[in-house]
């Protein structure tokens, strides 16, 4: 059984050279860490916003999505997550920004940075320092310093909670859930950890399943639509493997009709269904009913269920379940998790341009 492989002690050393392990079996604790980050961050008493928009890019930006899908039920103001070098009409005077940059350097943040203060928003850099970190001082922007260290997208927890617990500061939006999530993570990580075998570990036998071949990654919009980006951008920089997502209800209006012919993806295709208890009784039913009809074409079907007392735990538990599948699957194609070549290649190139 390819999952055996897993079980070898050795294999992570041999393979993973970077340590990306130790980056993923810290999550509980850097998670504890960024919110201690977000409730002493100074802020300003800023009254009147009308709106919020994140700007980042990749690991930096998941964070504002995540945030973005978690308050949806309940806060007013409309949120928006900008990945662009320009920001929207509607952001203005009046609006807070929060510029998300892990090495403070991501271009595309920097621009939409300096946009903003021209059009007299309300500005805060997260970053670790880089260009960002000058602007902000230059500038008299409030400067949520985070930990240097991390591939990016180890870094989710640093992005995620100072930007929640910023909003809920700002907004005055009252408890967000957070107390004993850090705890609950690592509750997970036990079970998930590489001395956990395959047959009782789910993030081995998930992998086992993606292994040589190509993930189709479906949830529900809000939270775990943010959840599904992150599993695809995970699989793509520590697998380096290719998966693609998408939404109910949409897909159920076009996608599904794809699978008629499927272009020879029948064969190599797996489909995820992220899953939640508090997703509409008509989604849950539509993802039935889409499980049949991929089951009937010979496609198999994975159902995931955040696991949790609450939104919050079970947004992470699907996070933190999608990071131990990515450096399974990369374990398994003998890929060292952590280097990205093409991503310092095309930055290299572009700088040149």
């Amino acid at each position: 059984m390819r999952g055996d492989i897993l079980d070898q002690p050795s294999l992570i050393k041999k393979v993973d050279k970077s340590k990306m392990v130790n980056h993923i079996l810290g999550f509980p604790e850097q998670v504890e860490e960024a919110m201690g980050i977000g409730n002493k961050a100074q802020l300003p008493s800023w009254k009147g916003l009308k709106g919020v928009t994140v700007l980042g890019m990749g690991g930096s930006a998941i964070g504002g999505d995540l945030v973005r899908g978690y308050l949806s039920g309940s806060f007013e103001l409309p949120i928006g997550v900008v990945r662009d070098y320009t920001l929207p009409q509607w952001v203005n005077r009046g609006w807070l920004v929060i510029s998300s940059s892990y090495s403070g350097n991501t271009e595309e943040t920097l621009s939409g940075y300096q946009e903003a203060l021209r059009r007299g928003a309300k500005v805060i850099a997260i970053t670790t320092g880089g260009k960002l970190g000058e602007l902000a001082i230059k500038d008299g922007c409030p400067w949520i310093r985070i930990p240097p260290g991390y591939p990016p997208r180890a870094a989710l927890a640093y992005s995620l909670f100072p930007t929640l617990l910023v909003l809920s500061r700002l907004f005055g939006l009252g408890d967000q859930e957070t107390n004993g999530v850090a705890d609950h993570l690592r509750g997970l990580r036990e079970k998930y950890r590489p001395e956990s075998p395959t047959e009782e570990n789910l993030a081995k036998k998930v992998a086992t399943k993606l292994y040589g071949r190509l993930p189709l990654i479906y949830s529900a919009p809000g939270p775990f639509e943010a959840v599904a980006t992150r599993w695809k951008g995970q699989l793509a920089e520590n697998a380096k493997t290719l998966s693609f997502t998408n939404l109910f209800p949409e897909l159920n209006h076009n996608e599904v009709v794809g699978w008629e012919v499927g272009g020879g993806v029948k064969e190599k295709a797996i489909s995820l269904f992220l899953q939640d208890v508090d997703y509409h009784p008509r989604i849950l039913s539509r993802m039935e009913l889409t499980a049949e009809m991929m089951e009937n074409d010979g496609v198999e079907v994975l159902k995931l269920k955040g696991v949790g007392r609450n939104l919050l735990q079970r947004v992470l538990s699907l996070i933190h379940l999608g990071d131990w599948v990515s450096l399974y699957l990369a374990l398994l194609e003998g890929i060292d998790p952590t280097p990205v070549k093409r991503i310092d290649w095309f930055k290299g190139r572009l700088a040149k341009l």
